[in-house]
């Protein structure tokens, strides 16, 4: 399966420029791989990241330091599917899920040198997706099968495999139609399944022990979104990570975020084309979700509740893939220049790098106020940016919707400053959204009459 992008044109008004610092460092691994599939802390203080090269022949695994230098890199013929989760397992060597005619379950020590694999017979084009290890060092792993029609070549069913701790396939479970797209492990006898209907649009999450047993599913009826990646948050929740649509004129980044019980606590679709990993912020209740909007790659600061209080562009070069956090960094997985001429690199970026809330740029880049209001918001730039030479460079735009998106007012920046008249306007809530070069940032505006 191929990656989809987005590439849109923009405009003045409604470009939308993201908060950015320049990361601590962005380094190419190597030459040969070209497309990042995932990336894991391993248990040496290293980074684990796999990738295919551009013609999805040939599988690299990579380790990198802290700092992104290579400390070993090895290749496997095959290809991995680009939502396969890698693992490392409790004695040290690491799963690689990978296929092609037939699915490859890879085992590498923590040299990156090959112990053997695990491999299923199959007639088809077929290939392992993510992987996971449980108690008692119980691997469950999502067996992708495809038909051979060359003309209409997609998934006709997958499995969820259950294989022992000495390689061998214990139990495999069927899902008929249905794309298992990732897999995540739940105090240690139970694990949720993230699974994709082939003929609809609408993904739900499955909820397993390990005894192949259906303990419960949950899905979003509101958005019907495609969801590809699952991330444990805390001990009490976790989240899916997607987009919502497929058609991509009108995609959206979508996130849900699940109780261990699968109670839904919110279903959001925002602002982005797609999102594709999060890692969770130790420290603090917020999380980080890499995506992609329009040409921007994007770190969105996700608070409890599901609202994004701050956006920060890394690169408009970059395609990230996988995002993990690691001590007081953040690091990134991706393919720069894609898809011209893709090369797997990492990004470092400190975490005080990123503000964790628009009161954080507010307070040094503009005011808003009065808030609530009855009658007019004022928008004031810092005298930074005030001066006649920045404001005549570019175009500062606002803008303004209800909750539901509808856009109620667009205003530019004039001399530093600009206006809304809320005389007309009814009572509620709405979200203002100020685009400058350096940032781009969202807040919210109550008006009470």
């Amino acid at each position: 399966m191929k990656k989809w992008l987005l590439f849109l044109s923009s405009f003045c008004i409604a470009v939308t420029m993201l908060y950015s610092q320049s990361p601590d460092f962005t380094k190419l691994l190597g030459e040969n791989m070209n497309c990042v599939v995932d990336m894991i802390p391993a248990a040496d203080g290293n980074l684990i990241i796999a990738g295919n090269n551009k013609s999805q022949t040939m599988v690299f695994v990579t380790s990198v330091n802290t700092e992104g230098e290579i400390v070993w890199s090895n290749f496997f013929i095959g290809e991995m599917l680009w939502y396969s989760r890698i693992v490392q397992k409790s004695n040290g060597n690491i799963l690689i899920p990978m296929g092609n005619f037939n699915p490859v379950l890879l085992e590498l020590n923590n040299l990156g040198d090959s112990l053997g694999s695990i491999t299923l017979s199959e007639t088809t084009e077929s290939y392992f997706g993510s992987v996971v290890e449980l108690q008692d060092s119980l691997i469950f792993a999502a067996e992708i099968i495809y038909n051979d029609d060359p003309f209409f070549p997609d998934v006709d069913y997958s499995y969820l495999v259950k294989i022992s701790k000495n390689g061998n396939v214990i139990e495999k479970y069927l899902f008929n139609n249905e794309i298992i797209m990732d897999i995540l492990p739940y105090s240690g006898n139970q694990l949720f399944v993230l699974v994709h209907p082939y003929d609809t649009i609408h993904s739900y999450v499955a909820k397993y022990n390990v005894s192949g047993e259906l303990l419960a599913t949950s899905s979003c009826n509101t958005l019907y979104p495609y969801l590809n990646r699952l991330f444990e948050i805390n001990s009490s929740s976790f989240i899916a990570v997607g987009y919502n649509n497929i058609e991509h004129a009108n995609m959206q980044g979508t996130l849900s975020k699940f109780g261990m019980d699968l109670l839904i606590e919110y279903c959001n679709g925002y602002d982005a084309s797609y999102f594709s990993s999060a890692t969770h912020l130790s420290g603090t209740e917020n999380i980080f979700v890499l995506g992609q909007n329009n040409d921007y790659c994007i770190i969105n600061t996700v608070d409890p509740l599901g609202n994004i209080t701050s956006e920060y562009q890394i690169s408009d070069s970059l395609t990230g893939n996988t995002i993990i956090s690691k001590d007081n960094y953040i690091y990134v997985a991706g393919d720069n220049n894609y898809p011209t001429n893709p090369r797997a690199c990492i990004v470092k970026i400190h975490r005080d790098s990123i503000p964790s809330n628009i009161n954080e740029v507010e307070q040094n880049i503009f005011r808003v106020y009065p808030n609530p209001t009855s009658d007019f918001v004022y928008f004031e730039l810092d005298s930074k940016y005030n001066n006649p030479q920045y404001l005549n460079k570019y175009c500062i735009s606002i803008e303004i919707t209800d909750l539901t998106g509808h856009l109620i007012k667009n205003l530019v920046i004039e001399n530093g400053k600009s206006v809304w008249d809320t005389r007309n306007v009814k009572s509620g809530v709405y979200i203002y959204k100020i685009n400058l070069p350096e940032f781009s940032t969202k807040g919210k505006i109550v008006i009470k009459k």
